[in-house]
């Protein structure tokens, strides 16, 4: 698997149009991906980030392997 990781802690990024979304993930009109993870400010206490995953379509859903990528960049 491969996804667009974006560092948005500063929370620039919290109104992305799905339009966006799905021409960011496209292997033809963009960057191209299997999704895009935005990593955000920590929303509960004791977290280190928030991690919002969009799938290609746009939607948003929870994915393991999207967790597992976003871990890999954030501790990198």
């Amino acid at each position: 698997n491969d996804f667009v990781v974006i560092d948005d802690r500063e929370g620039h990024w919290s109104g992305i149009h799905p339009e966006f979304v799905k021409r960011l993930c496209d292997r033809h009109l963009g960057i191209g991906s299997d999704g895009l993870i935005l990593v955000q400010a920590p929303r509960v206490e004791g977290t280190a980030y928030h991690m919002s995953f969009f799938n290609p379509d746009a939607s948003s859903s929870f994915c393991g392997n999207g967790s597992r990528c976003a871990y890999a960049a954030w501790s990198a």
